[in-house]
């Protein structure tokens, strides 16, 4: 009988391990919708918040996400444990941390509006595609001028997948672009737009982003 029984609890434990190990293996999504939480600048109470580009902290290498034109978003495909996502558009920063154990479907994020839409914590950031970084060298008194970030992607480093840039990302750059431009034609006039460097998506004309797409 306590051979039996034995035999029994050694079975059990074999299934709870096997259990355990399928739960550590397992991978879950999330899905939601980002929103911006005040009033300010044209945005309303719980109006959504589209185009914001969401990465995991904790996880540098995955690619970024975009929230779409309604302000829904996904990111798959990660292990259990606890992350911070970090939610960055024009004007609208947060990180919230979350615990994933499980699929969560129905995740709502609001974002509080900077006093304006730049402030000191909400530095625009533009998007690039060059040659070599060493080509926006000569241009960071252009950056201090204007009070402004770049983001750069490298045309060798995307080719060899060091980097990637997926056609949605692209989309939601030049969409964040967009609204940085028009910003700037507000408070500077339109003359920055000629002391920029080679190389802003969406401004750049002779840019070529089709190579990266067409291949």
């Amino acid at each position: 009988m306590k051979r039996f029984l034995g035999i029994l609890l050694f079975f059990f434990a074999l299934v709870v391990s096997g259990y355990a190990q399928d739960k550590v293996n397992e991978l879950y999504n999330i899905v939601g919708k980002v929103f911006a939480d005040m009033k300010s600048d044209g945005y309303q109470l719980g109006d959504v918040a589209a185009y914001i580009r969401i990465t995991v902290k904790e996880l540098p290498e995955r690619v970024a996400v975009a929230s779409d034109n309604a302000g829904y978003f996904r990111i798959k495909e990660l292990p259990a444990g606890q992350y911070t996502l970090c939610f960055d558009g024009v004007g609208l920063k947060k990180d919230t941390l979350v615990v994933v154990n499980s699929d969560i479907n129905d995740m709502r994020v609001e974002i509080p509006l900077s006093e304006y839409l730049w402030s000191k914590d909400a530095t625009p950031i533009i998007s690039m595609i060059v040659n070599d970084y060493d080509e926006i060298t000569p241009y960071k008194s252009f950056f201090a001028k204007y009070n402004i970030r770049s983001e750069v992607y490298n045309f060798k480093s995307l080719k060899a997948n060091h980097q990637r840039l997926t056609l949605s990302v692209y989309s939601s750059e030049l969409l964040q672009n967009l609204k940085i431009f028009d910003y700037l034609d507000s408070k500077y006039g339109y003359q920055w737009r000629f002391e920029a460097p080679k190389g802003v998506i969406g401004l750049d004309e002779e840019l070529g982003v089709e190579r990266l797409f067409s291949e």
